[in-house]
């Protein structure tokens, strides 16, 4: 296991069940641990600190800005969070690679059902 992955396991850890204002956001949060082999699908919602360009002059200053991604959870490395738009059998939609050292918080927002019938 990288020590970006330990950092980000670590981080993780302390944040309690139901707790709120979990890295500045508002709302009820849950802790985050990797998911055992299911079938229901998880909804999150991730907190990271993405890069950004700048175009011209400009003098040297950055912004500490988060960028929020919501996704059903794919899986995870000790480089990536993988996050998708969809998912179909056997594939995932429109996946989202987001490197762990620039992750800040997870929500869990909710288990997604996984319907096994097309609605009509």
């Amino acid at each position: 296991m990288s020590r970006n992955h330990q950092n980000l396991l670590h981080r993780l850890s302390s944040i309690t069940q139901d707790q709120t204002s979990l890295a500045g956001s508002g709302g009820q949060s849950k802790t985050w641990k990797k998911p055992e082999q299911s079938s229901s699908l998880l909804v999150l919602k991730v907190e990271w600190l993405d890069s950004y360009t700048e175009s011209g002059w400009a003098e040297y200053e950055t912004v500490d800005t988060s960028t929020t991604t919501y996704g059903l959870f794919v899986g995870e490395n000790d480089d990536f969070l993988t996050l998708a738009m969809t998912k179909e059998e056997g594939y995932w939609g429109n996946q989202w690679h987001i490197p762990i050292p620039n992750v800040r918080s997870i929500t869990v927002i909710s288990n997604a059902i996984e319907s096994t019938e097309h609605d009509n």
